[in-house]
């Protein structure tokens, strides 16, 4: 299967640096579009989109929701900026709806450790069932062993052992 990526995963890194980018980006456009060199064009972009620039950056406002120590919903006000900092500087996931998850080493998932968990379960009751299933099919052979003998009873009662395997892997 052919790999998307150009460089090794280890090279890719997150950048949460969206005015930063935005700005060289602008750069590299307008030194691309007029010639100029690049160090001019960052220079006039810092100007246009600094203080009291004729393209002025505001950092927006965001509400927030977060969640304390027991888990009850909190609002708090901060800025995008500030927002973009805690994240970086608490390591926590940045989905693209703009929810934050804590990272992992922090706070395991429950859904995670609930899937993990079944895992192990998961496994033992299918070999048990596995087991019952084998000797749901040794119970029939002994059935039919004892039929092809001419003992009825035993037959019976070995295909109503075979039933009863086989109802127990209906509840597994």
């Amino acid at each position: 299967m052919e790999n998307h990526f150009i460089k090794p995963a280890s090279a890719y890194k997150r950048d949460l640096d969206v005015l930063g980018n935005y700005r060289r980006d602008m750069a590299l456009f307008l030194s691309k579009r007029t010639g100029k060199p690049i160090e001019d064009c960052v220079a006039y972009v810092q100007r246009q989109t600094g203080p009291g620039g004729k393209f002025e950056i505001v950092d927006p406002a965001l509400l927030c929701l977060h969640r304390n120590e027991v888990g009850d919903r909190g609002q708090h006000e901060t800025t995008f900026t500030q927002y973009l900092k805690d994240i970086i500087e608490n390591r926590w996931l940045f989905a693209p709806s703009m929810t934050v998850y804590e990272h992992p080493d922090v706070l395991p998932s429950l859904l995670s450790e609930y899937i993990t968990g079944n895992i192990t379960g998961r496994g033992k009751v299918k070999h048990e069932a596995q087991e019952a299933k084998m000797a749901g099919q040794e119970f029939k052979l002994k059935a039919e062993a004892f039929l092809k003998a001419g003992d009825t009873v035993q037959a019976k009662f070995m295909n109503r052992q075979a039933a009863t395997m086989s109802l127990s892997l209906i509840h597994i």
